[in-house]
């Protein structure tokens, strides 16, 4: 059933650029490329949790002995101030790769073991009781481990040494064990202090304030920090190298605070350079996100990362090269400061809110330190990544939240994360936005949230459920592209009035949004005029008044605070020009154009709901091509299929075994069946099994346009619109008629209406463009009886009956 929604609109102008609209596309260097490393297959998140329900670590006390460095023999001493929550004999933790040489609780020696995952320290004190705070000393040494894929751990690469606290090749992926005594969940936090020995030139730098640095005897010094901040393990972090360091002071809401960038001293210069908007970017933050609250803002150069260690983030020094290629990196990673770091996930299945809130906010500083066009750049950019590349990346479409190990830290977590942030910006509006998630980060801070909770949290701080966004975007997965099945115009007063109907279209799921914030779009040359609606059933139609200009065409897709399954491209010019339509997915060529041309090609990333029965259409994608352009128009578009899993695998339900039945079908809209298009060649690339080849559309007709199989002389059905084609309803009539006619170019036709005697009712010149044309004529005036209506392709009776 189709709801019919009135929507009074104020009008709103714009001018779009005569040039090609711009798509980012993530560069490999981003905090998702060096994250997403090789990980064990799709099994799930070892949860540690339950540690933290029988021991509380309410304080850990860090000493390291690196004097023999750079030989790999760590000598360390864990103090734990911890804190019985339930009775028990057995105190269990995580260490990993490390001898345990000795351990006491309370000074007094205890047994050392290991069970499954966990060591283990009983024969415990009696006098450590149920709420008893007791200090726990493990003295421990060995080489540090490193995670098996090569990314977390200890990473023991002269000159630098130093850790990451997360692990892809282990589980659960909280590595903080690689370095220290611990409960390696999400859930536990501790404040930290550390005494650090090294050998100058070597010094070691650590979590929160250095609080002194003393000489013991010769090149050995003492190296002090204090973290007064409460930490989840894997967020602990130590960095050892001949650093020097660049200091500095930024400005924040409630001050100043201190900066620190540690670089060898070759490579200061270019540290400074690509650190230059760091000012910016922490603004931006606090703008969107509320006060930053950690003792400095730091940052350590090393071989390999990014990791978000609280105030000391460890950053590979490739991506401080002198040029701002690391920037958005730089970004991420203090965006955690927020998004990981101040509200942490419960667990690993709820990953999205730290990686791709902080991806989001890799885009969202840009708007501030930058413009809106290079932030929308950067979310579009990242959308069509999404859509093409996170099903085939991740083993198939997921939804956000409970993911599996292999999952943690993929695509889906981080850049579909990173675009339902932006889209939950959109949905509440800017200053919504920011009221509600500062409030998030001032009333949970060092809290542990779940998918469920975020929700709860954010319909409180705002006021607005968040019902219809989470199961819009979050906890289903699959994708829905929202386009236009028609349009009809008419003329009402001073201006002119739309009836669109829309429908969703699904790609692996079952459920439709349930809100979705959209726009129309109305284009007449390079006049626009957006009306914002929601798209809240599977189809719905819309009456849209107070358009100011009669429009040639309408899209759905082009508003910039909420995305959903549909990329396009714009481009306008006249004369020869060839576009690549990189988010359209096609590449246009303009042979020639008198006059200006405008087109709007929309990439679907999901198969049309109306499906033909005659063929199988494509289930993963179609496009739409809407526009003007004068008769003179001579065009071509390429479209590439491709079932290759590298690229996607978009076409792999109909190229998978063979490309030779693939063929193009084409309607003018969703009210008229598919049909099989005849303006096409098909290129197979040398081959019909490499499941890879392009088709050219050698004239360019404005409708929707899907990959199907089926026998080329499957022809086209009767129903197919021609040029003359003439429809003039309703029929009888009782004084309006609706006149519409199909044309295939832009060309100007006598409306002429007639009774049977030949005495003309009614004569006007109409301007018909491309597709189906619409006029409405008031002839209540004339005597009932039947009438001949007229153009110079066609005519058609019509009865009126008052």
């Amino acid at each position: 059933m189709q709801k019919l929604v009135f929507i009074l609109t104020l009008t709103i102008a714009s001018t779009l650029s005569f040039a090609q609209r711009a798509v980012y596309m993530a560069p490999d260097g981003s905090c998702a490329h060096f994250k997403n490393a090789m990980a064990p297959a799709a099994v799930p998140n070892k949860d540690h949790t339950a540690l933290s329900d029988t021991f509380d670590i309410e304080h850990t006390h860090l000493e390291y002995d690196f004097t023999d460095l750079p030989s790999n023999n760590i000598v360390a001493k864990a103090s734990l101030n911890v804190r019985k929550l339930h009775a028990t004999g057995v105190f269990r933790f995580e260490l990993d790769g490390y001898t345990i040489d000795s351990a006491h609780v309370n000074q007094s020696s205890v047994n050392v073991g290991t069970s499954g995952d966990f060591r283990t320290l009983t024969n415990l004190p009696s006098t450590w009781t149920v709420n008893g705070l007791a200090l726990v000393e493990i003295w421990y040494s060995g080489s540090g481990p490193a995670d098996p894929s090569g990314w977390g751990g200890w990473h023991h690469n002269s000159p630098y040494f130093f850790n990451l606290g997360v692990g892809f090749g282990v589980n659960p992926h909280s590595y903080g064990r690689s370095l220290f005594p611990a409960f390696d969940n999400f859930v536990e936090h501790s404040t930290y202090s550390f005494d650090i020995k090294t050998r100058l030139p070597r010094k070691a730098y650590a979590n929160g304030i250095r609080t002194s640095m003393t000489t013991l005897g010769g090149d050995t010094v003492l190296q002090q920090w204090n973290c007064t901040d409460p930490l989840p393990a894997y967020l602990v972090s130590v960095a050892i190298s001949n650093y020097a360091e660049l200091r500095d002071t930024l400005n924040i809401n409630n001050g100043t605070i201190p900066s620190l960038l540690l670089a060898r001293p070759q490579d200061t210069n270019n540290v400074k350079a690509s650190f230059a908007r760091l000012q910016g970017i922490l603004g931006a933050f606090e703008m969107h996100f509320g006060d930053y609250i950690w003792d400095k803002v730091g940052y350590a150069m090393t071989t390999q990362g990014a990791m978000e260690h609280s105030t000391s983030i460890h950053l590979p020094v490739s991506l401080a090269n002198g040029t701002s290629m690391g920037e958005d990196i730089i970004a991420h990673e203090l965006a955690h400061h927020w998004w990981g770091n101040l509200i942490t996930c419960a667990k690993a299945e709820d990953m999205w809110i730290n990686e791709g809130m902080a991806e989001f906010s890799s885009h969202l500083y840009e708007e501030s330190v930058y413009d809106r066009d290079r932030y929308m750049r950067s979310v579009r950019g990242n959308q069509l990544q999404v859509l093409n590349y996170a099903h085939a990346q991740d083993g198939g479409y997921i939804a956000l939240n409970g993911v599996d190990h292999g999952t943690t830290y993929g695509m889906h977590v981080y850049n579909k994360g990173a675009w339902i942030g932006h889209n939950l910006r959109g949905y509440l509006g800017d200053s919504l936005y920011n009221y509600t998630v500062s409030s998030i980060f001032t009333n949970h801070a060092h809290e542990n949230v779940t998918t469920a909770q975020f929700e709860q949290w954010l319909t409180t701080e705002s006021g607005v459920s968040l019902a219809n966004f989470f199961s819009d975007w979050v906890t289903v997965a699959g994708q829905v592209a929202v386009s236009i099945d028609s349009v009809s115009i008419k003329p009402v007063g001073q201006g002119y009035e739309a009836i669109i109907g829309v429908s969703q279209n699904r790609k692996a799921r079952s459920t439709y949004l349930a809100d979705a914030r959209l726009n129309f779009t109305f284009h007449k040359g390079s006049q626009t005029h957006s009306v914002a609606i929601q798209v809240q059933q599977p189809s719905e139609v819309f009456a849209i008044a107070n358009i100011p200009f009669n429009p040639d065409y309408v899209t759905v897709n082009e508003g910039e605070d909420y995305l959903a399954g549909t990329t396009y491209d714009y481009v306008s010019g006249n004369g020869f020009n060839i576009y690549n339509l990189d988010a359209a997915k096609a590449r246009l060529t303009v042979n020639n154009s008198t006059d200006s041309h405008y087109v709007y090609v929309a990439h679907h990333w999901a198969g049309p709901e109306q499906r033909s029965p005659m063929v199988n259409t494509s289930r993963g994608r179609f496009w739409s091509i809407r526009g003007q352009w004068s008769g003179d128009f001579d065009a071509e578009m390429r479209i590439f299929y491709d079932g290759r899993p590298s690229s996607g695998a978009l076409d792999d339900d109909l190229v998978g075994v063979t490309e030779d039945s693939l063929v193009v079908m084409w309607r003018p809209d969703a009210r008229y069946d598919w049909q099989l298009y005849p303006h096409f060649t098909k290129n197979t690339m040398g081959s019909s099994t490499n499941a890879f080849g392009y088709v050219t559309l050698t004239e360019i007709i404005p409708g929707d346009y899907v990959f199907a199989n089926a026998p080329e002389d499957i022809g086209l059905e009767d129903n197919a619109p021609k040029s003359g084609d003439l429809r003039v309803y309703p029929n009888p009539s009782s004084g309006e008629i609706i006149v519409e006619q199909y044309a295939l170019g832009y060309e100007e036709t006598p409306l002429e209406i007639v009774d049977l005697a030949g005495n003309t009712v009614y004569r006007g010149e109409w301007k018909q463009q491309t597709g189906w044309n619409q006029m409405r004529v008031d002839i209540r005036n004339s005597a009932n009886g039947a009438y001949i209506v007229r153009t110079k392709k066609g005519e058609q009776r019509v009865l009126l009956t008052q």
